[in-house]
């Protein structure tokens, strides 16, 4: 990962759809930005949903999460769902806040976890 290498979202907010490759019964997701130490611009996400989305277009709120951007903390951070869900092959993170700037909310990697549906 490089600096300015990222998926930009305009603004403090918004969301990125991710079809997978098979639908899966989600566990966990992994979000991972740039470490504090590399950038200190507060493009990093902090508030965010997870969404699992069905053929038909309904939308399932998997869990509302903060990634912690410190000199402290990890750069790549993996969430746990309080339960597994779906099976789904779409989900979408939408970026609620992020740690102040204005312009742009990076999302340098998002990786989601859990089983194949059978």
């Amino acid at each position: 990962m490089e600096p300015g290498h990222c998926y930009a979202l305009p603004g403090q907010g918004g969301s990125i759809g991710i079809e997978l490759s098979e639908p899966i019964i989600i566990s966990h997701f992994t979000v991972e930005h740039l470490p504090f130490a590399l950038t200190r611009a507060p493009s990093a996400p902090r508030a965010m949903a997870l969404w699992g989305v069905r053929s038909s277009g309904e939308h399932t709120n998997l869990g509302t999460f903060e990634y912690i951007f410190s000199a402290n903390s990890e750069s790549s951070q993996t969430f746990e769902l309080k339960e597994k869900h779906g099976p789904f092959r779409i989900v979408r993170l939408e970026v609620l806040s992020n740690y102040g700037m204005v312009q742009y909310t990076c999302v340098y990697r998002v990786r989601v976890h859990g089983e194949y549906a059978l």
